[in-house]
């Protein structure tokens, strides 16, 4: 199968895979810190003790932090707040992962309700090749190899494997749910509201050792009560709420839910006196819940005990959204997705030769009219979400998912490599021109991160292959490129998304194309909300956001260019002023402070006057003793939580594949 294994006991790589949220800018990693831990942990380590003092300031921090928070967009409608943990919590999480690991796993595992819990450390995962581009993107899935790792650990998709299905999508198609179908006519369909911005972080210990006990001895040490004092930590000291989008923030939750279910499961048998799997039967993934039952007054009763076992936990079911559904348990969106799945895959059928098998050439590829096909394809997928009543946000990531796996496999044909070698790509380049439209308008109808995750994929994948090729093929991928995303990065910013993280990851996977086609200043400064005042000067415009993600991807994508010299002066000097105005505590203890000194003294596109200006703002504010310059060559010769690399997109792309969304 070709998996490959790792060092279990390198928990460091929980700092690459469980620390933090799925949907950040492209190239931020966190890479640089694990391997500067990972050179600390080696018996003979060469860092110079006062490099190693100065670094201890942030990554040892020991008081309350600040998380970066952000937003992305969850739907057209909402968006959803998402926070990076300070790098010295994301450290402490790895220690206790290392010495807990057991323990997390005991925790998460005594819920037979619970489709999805990690299960044991990972050793293996699958290769590149072997992942599946198919798979759904929305919060229906979590997108988790479940034996996974490749032999270099930045490469990990998860600390734990998980168990029992990485997406829910695949649980509606299991066994095990078609025989509960069988068993139960009725089901209900409810969540927590607001799950993760509700949890009460001392119910963790009431979880483990029971709500009294854990109450009674509260003040003692405990293997519970070191999470929780960790996940104060991580959201300045509030105890409602955990931050929401790191995976660890859900095995947290998943240990107080486990504990909650099996409260239901023994106040429904001593209260209605029914018994679990045989009277009615309840699955959870993660704080989604499926009650079967065999009649909608006993779901009403079962329900009831739910609420008030949730309550206890002071959490709180979203009755707008319980649904309470007949047999058969299926949804327009499920045909939905058979039917888009039957699209792509009779289209894509019909691109090609009758007897394609049997073709020693390209040829099997037909010549057709890019437009006129991708019209009848677009035409068709409308058809598909009107006639089964659901939004192009819960369609296009999956739809696109399978137009990039039907691509690649197109690509990876060797009569299709063999053409490009010897330039004989006419048929190819205009089956390219048909993917690239009907990929761009799949995804205009839903511009999220995991869309543009795989619409970055396939630009890279187009762009790395016209490398090879005649200029007239490069021309036109590369052109119809970056005309479509200029169409997108205009919509972006009639619909609000300037400087959003869907804006700034579809910068970073574009950034080749407009080296051929450039950008002109006008209308990335207005993509960053920047305006020039009556003195031609940049600033700001009124109410924007430019925080730490914009300011370095804005960096990485002029680069040190001389015609963008003024963006990075302003840049440059926005940074000054932020840490001008912050005290020693407030750039220790703020996530956004510490990675953008970090990154800022990093940054091959600084100048080095700017760099000396920070590090002697930061040196005097921590009050520390004159240093020689031993600190600041090291601290700006490597990489910490961004990549500046711009040829490794492609291998950055797989790792995040191989991780998940909500």
């Amino acid at each position: 199968m070709g998996k490959v294994k790792i060092d279990k006991h390198d928990h460091l790589r929980v700092i690459l895979t469980d620390t933090l949220p799925y949907e950040v800018p492209i190239n931020f990693l966190n890479e640089g810190v694990y391997h500067y831990l990972k050179e600390q942990e080696a018996p003979s380590s060469s860092v110079d003790p006062a490099i190693a003092d100065f670094i201890k300031n942030f990554f040892d921090y020991e008081k309350y932090t600040k998380p970066y928070n952000y937003r992305i967009h969850k739907n057209s409608k909402s968006k959803r707040l998402l926070s990076v943990p300070h790098p010295a919590v994301q450290i402490k999480i790895s220690n206790l992962y290392r010495d807990y690991d057991s323990l997390i796993t005991e925790l998460c595992s005594r819920s037979p309700m619970s489709l999805r819990a990690p299960s044991r450390v990972a050793s293996r995962f699958y290769e590149k090749e072997l992942v599946n581009y198919s798979e759904p993107e929305t919060r229906e899935g979590v997108e988790i190899e479940k034996e996974g790792f490749e032999n270099e650990s930045h490469f990990a998709s998860s600390y734990f494997t998980y168990k029992k299905y990485n997406f829910l999508y695949k649980y509606y198609d299991s066994y095990e749910s078609h025989r509960i179908e069988k068993k139960f006519e009725h089901l209900t369909r409810f969540d927590i509201s607001k799950c993760f911005h509700n949890i009460f972080v001392p119910s963790f210990g009431w979880a483990v050792k029971g709500k009294e006990f854990a109450k009674r001895y509260s003040q003692y040490f405990s293997v519970e009560s070191q999470f929780e004092q960790l996940m104060l930590k991580a959201n300045e000291d509030e105890d409602s709420g955990i931050i929401i989008g790191p995976e660890f923030s859900r095995i947290f939750a998943e240990v107080i839910l486990q504990r909650i279910d099996l409260n239901i499961i023994e106040k429904v048998k001593s209260k209605l006196k029914l018994r679990f799997d045989s009277d009615y039967t309840v699955r959870r993934y993660v704080d989604d819940y499926f009650l079967y039952t065999k009649n909608q007054p006993t779901a009403k009763k079962i329900l009831d005990v739910v609420l008030g076992e949730l309550e206890e936990f002071k959490l709180f079911v979203n009755e707008s959204k319980t649904e309470f559904v007949e047999v058969p348990f299926i949804t327009g969106l499920t045909i939905a997705k058979m039917d888009a799945k039957d699209l792509v895959s009779k289209t894509f059928e019909n691109l090609l030769t009758e007897e394609h098998e049997k073709k020693e050439d390209a040829s099997f590829i037909k010549s057709i009219n890019p437009s006129r096909e991708a019209n009848r394809f677009i035409k068709n997928l409308k058809r598909l979400v009107k006639d089964n009543d659901v939004s192009y946000e819960s369609l296009s990531g999956y739809t696109l998912g399978e137009v990039r796996r039907k691509l690649y496999r197109i690509l990876e044909d060797e009569r299709v490599k063999s053409s490009l070698s010897e330039n004989n790509t006419e048929q190819l380049l205009k089956l390219l021109l048909f993917v690239l439209e009907i990929s761009f308008f799949i995804y205009s109808m839903d511009i999220r991160v995991r869309t543009t995750y795989i619409i970055t994929q396939i630009v890279v994948r187009l762009n790395t292959i016209t490398k090879f090729t005649h200029v007239s093929f490069k021309d036109n991928v590369r052109k119809k490129i970056y005309d479509e995303s200029v169409l997108l990065l205009s919509k972006m910013k009639d619909k609000g998304k300037a400087n959003s993280i869907e804006t700034l990851n579809l910068l970073v996977s574009i950034r080749t194309n407009f080296d051929d086609y450039p950008i002109s200043e006008s209308k990335l400064i207005d993509l960053f909300d920047l305006e020039r005042n009556e003195q031609s000067k940049l600033i700001k415009k009124e109410g924007a956001q430019l925080g730490y993600f914009q300011l370095m991807v804005l960096s990485s994508f002029i680069e040190d260019k001389a015609e963008h010299s003024e963006i990075n002066s302003f840049i440059e000097n926005e940074i000054l002023e932020v840490f001008t105005a912050s005290d020693s505590e407030q750039i220790r203890s703020s996530t956004d402070l510490t990675c953008m000194m970090f990154d800022s003294l990093s940054n091959p596109f600084f100048g080095e006057s700017f760099k000396q200006t920070l590090f002697s703002i930061v040196w005097s504010k921590l009050r520390l003793t004159p240093s020689d310059d031993t600190v600041f060559d090291y601290l700006k010769s490597r990489e910490w939580f961004f990549t500046w690399q711009r040829d490794n997109l492609a291998q950055i792309l797989m790792k995040k594949e191989l991780r998940s969304p909500y």
